[in-house]
Order: structure tokens, then sequence, then C-alpha cells
């Protein structure tokens, strides 16, 4: 049950499963804030502070659109700094 109220929440997926009389009241009891900004400050926060956790996942797509510097690595990375003399 969750997992569709954040789907709902974030996404708007199943939004139109909900009368829309049944949806102002919801809003009308708990507006939404600026939900989406808030939601991207905090994935944010997430991929400065442990940028390692986000390079293969959506997490990804934040930083590479909203966090200044962020860079993923690529695969040939890992392999052109392996630690041997070669």
């Amino acid at each position: 049950m969750v997992h569709s109220g954040v789907f709902v929440d974030v996404l708007g997926a199943g939004l139109d499963l909900i009368p829309q009389d049944k949806l102002r009241a919801i809003l009308a009891e708990f507006p939404r804030l600026s939900m989406k900004k808030q939601f991207q400050d905090a994935l944010c926060v997430v991929v400065r502070q442990k940028s390692a956790t986000s390079y293969d996942n959506s997490l990804r797509d934040i930083g590479t659109r909203y966090v200044e510097g962020y860079s993923v690595p690529n695969s040939l990375d890992f392999i052109e700094n392996a630690p041997f003399p070669e």
C-alpha cells in the first residue's frame, strides 16, 4: 500500500483512479507544498553526500541534471585506473 501511495504522490501514477471530489478533499487537507521541488532537493542531498550510491540507479539522473560537478564513472575508468603497473 505504501508503494502505491508513493507512486501516486511522487509520479502521479494511478492519480486518474482517484475520484476528483476525493482528490480535491485530500489535497485540501494535505497540500503538496512544493512537493516536487522538495523531493528533488532531498535527492540532490543524497547524491552530493553519497555520490557512489547513485551511479546505477535513478539518482544518477538527479545528479546529472541538478548537481553541479556530478559525473558518473565509466566502466573503462575502473579498468584504466586499476592498480597495475602495465
